[in-house]
């Protein structure tokens, strides 16, 4: 069954690769107050609905209908755990897009410099995944995870940084409301690709990985 699995495989890179420039895509909107650009995205969450329910019934269509050996079992289960991970993923991306649209024309310097740098941030770990996803590269899955860790470590000891981002939301009203739902977001993205990488290391390892066991990969 090599070969179905490389087709599946395939599937959830090319899935994986649209939804990561949609990522991109999203975040770009709301640097630049994009329109046109939020709106592709909001297309494209459609598109990946469809990407995902063929990825779904590929598995569900192998599960019930062949044998397999336990390590091959492991990988279609985490297929479909990583499909429906990225699949959320396209969902946040398309949420922030439509916060985007909200925002229009209005601004606030402190607090898009801030959601500038949390959008690069889950941006590079999504670049960081892709070959993890591809290849089912074990390396590339914990290189990720390092970095999201490192990333997540960084913000908690910033608290000048933190404090600065919690006083501005505060200021604003009901602007502000709209900036914490991006990050919020934002951050889901983060945990998103978080447990897609926990699932290569499961496919490779028979165990998922443990969070504190970063450093030594």
């Amino acid at each position: 069954m090599t070969g179905e699995l490389t087709i599946l495989r395939n599937m959830l890179g090319s899935f994986e690769a649209s939804v990561r420039e949609s990522v991109k895509k999203a975040g770009n909107a709301i640097k630049r107050r994009d329109t046109e650009l939020a709106r592709s995205v909001t297309v494209s969450e459609i598109y990946h609905s469809h990407m995902s329910l063929d990825i779904e019934d590929r598995c569900v269509n192998l599960i019930t209908t062949h044998q397999f050996p336990p390590y091959e079992l492991r990988e279609i289960t985490s297929i479909v755990k990583m499909n429906k991970y990225i699949r959320l993923i396209s969902s946040h991306s398309a949420k922030i897009a439509a916060q985007s649209l909200r925002l229009k024309t209005e601004s606030h310097e402190c607090l898009d410099t801030e959601l500038a740098k949390s959008i690069d941030h889950a941006i590079e770990i999504l670049e960081i995944l892709r070959p993890a996803i591809a290849t089912l590269d074990g390396s590339k899955a914990w290189n990720a995870l390092h970095f999201a860790v490192e990333q997540t470590k960084d913000g908690n000891e910033g608290g000048a940084a933190n404090f600065s981002w919690e006083e501005n939301l505060h200021c604003n009203g009901g602007l502000a409301a709209i900036y914490c739902m991006v990050k919020q977001d934002i951050e889901s993205i983060v945990t998103l690709s978080m447990a897609v990488a926990g699932e290569i290391v499961f496919t490779l390892d028979g165990e998922y990985p443990c969070l504190t066991s970063c450093h030594s990969h």
